[in-house]
């Protein structure tokens, strides 16, 4: 990245920071989602399998290339020195061992290569081994006494993903790999044969966990090719001979090589397998060595960027402007809320008492407590932030949002400046709910429309005429009849007199329920009698001291001095047109955008806001803070994970999805139910932009919607959610009907608390 040794050092700590997907990983949960991310644009070439089929070569990202090269600063005697740049990382990244071959030559001659990931602990390129025969562990329990007995010195070992979690005296890969190799074996191959990383079984890179690494060399193949292996070597008089090792890219020119997938391009020079890890690297190195050309690439990778892939950089962003290397433990901010009150109130109170979601830090540690229920983690934070979208804001008694789509999108309510003394401190709060919704990668139930977007994204301040798009497209985009109406009365063939108009605009205070709002929503507090009143922007805003003075239909406010008492013409339609424009786009949201944006920059700060200018546009802004509106079913399905032992294919499964299906192709009521039970699964009720892909879980990361096995599940057991790893257990199922009965009972009941004894049984008696 730069021209020495020096300067190569202070960029790696500039990218060190720059995003914890960078820092090498050795677990297996993320090592899989990387693979995952890969499937669907990775370039893998087919070699032949054991029965004369195709097996898919893994090849790893970009990222994993960028880890290898930057640990070691050269590999090989490229002629250039052992820096590794941008000029050569192409040709670097040929070089690393980021492949494996496996080639099995069988009893009757035959001689069939499979694509095989190598261990982390693996040599670099001294991992080639070969042996006579291949040693299958026949479903006995590694390091058992009975396994040792059919153990043989000096063979390959066959060994099953699933044995290996079922065996106590295994609890890692490398402990798994050391049992074998304290029997005599040369090397340890492992088939991935579980269905918990999808019906593909992918083969990937097992890391130490901690353990000390073993002695002899590792390699993953995926639950495909195993199959095909133990198939071909039954039919095939058994294994004579067995090679392994890790492979150079440049082996893919030799002319008797294998036809393995070699490295991608570089992402700056070709297809980047993640635009959004391309563009936050490219960024990195440009804030410390900025040339013309990276400030271009920049530009393109911006525009190529998905909405999904928007998302991730903009938690990258965040995560390197607030975390600091050597930063002391952060914070902790806790919530105790009570779900059956009124959750403005408490909101307040959070707010005088500086905790919660007015803690001076709020994207420490966040920690959410409902009150009389036991749970805690990631999917009670989600589910509070929907508690608190829906009943705080969306219908919580302030008149804080109104809606001209049918509560498709929502704005801030002008009428609440004059009604509501609290307004200042409930859109701060409004604006602090969306920052930790950014900060914590959670999607909220409350969709802004677009135009509040773009103000937010301009730190709160809506835009001047003229800037961008005219006054009347954006009210068109913001209220198609008042723009068609507006537009009338500027035609000079018509007359604005017949309309007995006057220089006012009516105050919109109606409160709007979400579609399938919660019906056991606690009352709202009682407020004075709502009156009618005309009031001036300049003067008549409530202070913090003042009571509360809800406006009665047909309240208005004057868009001039006096303006009650000016009637429309013909000769000042153009004044009154302009008028009303300055007042529902700019006037109107000046005072609530600017107190939702300083809520906002505590967990989204206004350098932040500002490069998120340039890389969003105020409609992925929106869809970033509340997700998908619809649910698609045929994605949710593609993007499902089956664990615990249940397959794809089995009775349970099945049914599951009829039921789910059945709902979506129901009335809008049915249909609902679709987001309770993706509430009653991960603690939210939309997706995330870019749909069941990129789900979140634990922590924020992601995490493929999963479906476990209920064996352990009595037969009258309803199912149980795991939220925070966004995972079902099913039950037996004896029909569909029952299907359909328990899942509806568990997403009624299910999504009223967090215990998990109140959906553990079913008081249908047919079900028992």
């Amino acid at each position: 990245f730069a021209q020495g040794a020096a300067r190569a050092a202070e960029i790696e700590e500039t990218i060190a920071v720059g995003s914890p997907s960078w820092q090498a990983d050795e677990t297996e949960e993320a090592t899989v989602e990387e693979e995952e991310d890969d499937d669907d644009d990775a370039s893998t070439a087919t070699p032949p399998g054991p029965d004369g089929e195709t097996s898919s070569a893994p090849t790893p990202s970009w990222v994993e290339y960028f880890h290898e090269l930057r640990g070691t600063l050269g590999v090989g005697a490229r002629g250039d020195g052992d820096m590794v740049l941008l000029s050569n990382f192409d040709s670097a990244a040929a070089e690393l061992p980021v492949s494996g071959e496996l080639t099995v030559k069988f009893g009757d001659g035959e001689v069939s290569t499979l694509a095989a990931v190598p261990a982390a602990w693996n040599e670099r390129f001294a991992d080639g081994v070969s042996a006579p025969s291949l040693k299958e562990c026949g479903g006995l329990q590694l390091g058992t006494k009975d396994w040792k007995a059919q153990m043989v010195s000096g063979a390959a070992v066959l060994v099953e993903r699933s044995l290996i979690r079922k065996s106590p005296a295994a609890p890692d890969w490398a402990t798994a790999v050391g049992l074998a190799a304290a029997e005599g074996a040369v090397v340890v191959i492992v088939a991935n044969d579980l269905y918990d990383d999808g019906p593909q079984r992918p083969a990937f890179r097992m890391g130490v966990f901690g353990a000390s690494p073993p002695s002899v060399a590792g390699f993953m193949i995926s639950g495909g090719d195993g199959d095909r292996l133990r198939q071909a070597a039954r039919e095939r008089g058994g294994v004579s001979r067995v090679s392994v090792a890790t492979v150079r890219n440049d082996r893919k020119a030799a002319p008797d090589a294998v036809s393995l997938a070699g490295a991608p391009l570089w992402p700056l020079r070709g297809v980047p397998r993640d635009v959004s890890q391309a563009w936050a690297l490219a960024e990195a190195v440009a804030a410390a060595a900025p040339t013309d050309e990276l400030r271009e690439e920049l530009r393109a990778l911006t525009a190529r960027m998905t909405p999904a892939e928007k998302r991730v950089w903009l938690a990258r962003r965040l995560q390197r402007h607030h975390r600091k290397p050597h930063q002391d433990e952060p914070a902790l901010a806790f919530v105790e809320c009570d779900r059956a009150g009124p959750q403005l109130p408490q909101l307040r109170e959070m707010a005088a008492e500086g905790t919660g979601l007015f803690a001076p830090d709020v994207v420490g540690d966040f920690e959410v407590r409902f009150k009389n229920e036991s749970a805690v983690g990631s999917a009670v934070l989600r589910e509070w932030m929907d508690v608190c979208a829906r009943r705080a804001f969306v219908r919580g008694g302030g008149t804080l949002l109104c809606t001209r789509d049918g509560g498709r999108t929502f704005w801030p309510n002008p009428a609440a400046v004059y009604a509501n003394p609290h307004w200042r401190t409930d859109f701060e709060a409004l604006g602090r709910l969306l920052g930790l919704a950014v900060w914590q990668q959670v999607t909220v139930d409350l969709p802004l429309h677009p135009y509040v977007g773009e103000c937010l994204l301009r730190n709160g301040a809506p835009p001047l005429s003229g800037d961008g798009a005219s006054d009347a497209e954006r009210l068109a985009a913001m209220d198609p009849d008042v723009a068609r109406s507006l537009a009338w009365v500027k035609d000079p063939a018509n007359d604005p007199a017949d309309l007995c108009l006057d220089f006012t605009d009516a105050l919109i205070d109606a409160e709007h329920a979400l579609e399938g709002d919660d019906d056991d929503a606690p009352p709202l507090p009682e407020l004075p009698a709502p009156t009618r009143r005309t009031v001036a922007p300049g003067r008549d805003a409530l202070g913090p001291d003042a009571a509360a003075a809800p406006l009665a239909p047909g309240s208005c406010v004057e868009l001039r001095d006096g303006g009650e008492d000016v009637d429309v013409t013909a000769e000042n339609s153009a004044a009154y047109v302009e008028a009303v424009a300055a007042w529902r786009l700019r006037t109107s949201l000046e005072r609530p955008l600017a107190a939702v944006a300083r809520g906002l920059r505590a967990a989204v700060p206004a350098v932040v806001l500002e490069d998120a200018r340039k890389m969003l546009s105020a409609a992925d802004f929106c869809r970033l803070l509340s997700g998908l509106r619809d649910l698609d079913v045929t994605d949710w399905r593609k993007h499902t994970r089956y664990a615990g032992g249940l397959r794809p294919d089995a009775r349970e499964v099945d049914l599951f999805w009829d039921v789910v299906e059945g709902w979506a192709a129901g009335p809008p009521a049915s249909k609902q139910r679709l987001h309770g039970l993706l509430q009653f699964a991960t603690g939210s009720r939309r997706v995330p932009v870019g749909g069941f892909a990129h789900l979140v879980g634990l922590n924020g990361g992601r995490h493929l919607f999963t479906l476990a096995s209920g064996h352990h599940m009595t037969p009258g057991s309803l199912p149980t959610a795991h939220a925070c790893v966004c995972t079902i257990d099913l039950p037996v199922f004896e029909s569909r009907a029952a299907a359909e009965r328990k899942l509806l009972e568990a997403v009624l009941v299910g999504t009223k608390r967090f215990d998990e004894h109140e959906t553990h049984t079913s008081d249908s008696e047919e079900d028992e």
